[in-house]
């Protein structure tokens, strides 16, 4: 997934720029392209497949008369697309930016993620022996608890060396919450204290 890839063949912002700069440096433009017509042809491929299977099981529901499956199906085809385009839209930002629209797609993706898992957990831990069931839920809730972490609360450190937290304070009578980001844990020596 680099950032020179495209979605549905229209170029991401800022590629129309690199294209130029590959033009004025005299690497062929051909050279490059073979990479993207792959990487949108897997895409496609995928969303092909997913599109064929979503329709080919709603059909099948709906000739038994199973209504609550083919909403699932529907969910299910939807939240997959809905969290690609997320992802798409995310891998956008340069890495390190922070803005309001990036912590919001990252909560989208969250949400999308979250009730993705949980929802094939509890059409299918029905399926299986009750100990696997709850095993399965809790899997669900457990992966949960990661993505939440790794999106809202890590903060790689730009410097490459242990990781920063976001803490979050109180910092009015009216909850507003601000953020704070505190330096890594650095081990202090016994003699350091003397």
């Amino acid at each position: 997934m680099g950032s020179s890839s495209s979605l549905y063949g229209v170029p991401m912002r800022g590629e129309r720029k690199k294209e130029k700069k590959l033009l004025k440096s005299g690497i062929n433009h051909q050279q490059k392209l073979p990479e993207t017509e792959e990487s949108n042809f897997l895409a496609m491929t995928s969303l092909c497949f997913l599109t064929f299977n979503a329709v080919f099981t709603s059909v099948r529901a709906h000739a038994h008369h199973d209504i609550s499956t083919m909403f699932f199906i529907f969910f299910l085809y939807f939240g997959f697309l809905s969290l690609l385009l997320c992802f798409k839209a995310i891998e956008r930002f340069p890495p390190h930016e922070e803005s309001p629209k990036k912590e919001v797609l990252k909560f989208a993706i969250w949400v999308l993620s979250t009730s993705l898992n949980v929802g094939l957990a509890l059409k299918f831990a029905p399926l299986i022996h009750p100990i696997g069931g709850v095993f399965l839920c809790v899997l669900a809730t457990v992966t949960s608890g990661i993505s939440f972490y790794f999106c809202f609360i890590y903060r790689p450190d730009p410097s490459g060396h242990c990781c920063r937290k976001k803490q979050f304070l109180v910092s009015s009578p009216f909850l507003k919450v601000d953020q704070k980001d505190t330096k890594p844990f650095e081990p202090i020596s016994p003699s350091e204290n003397v």
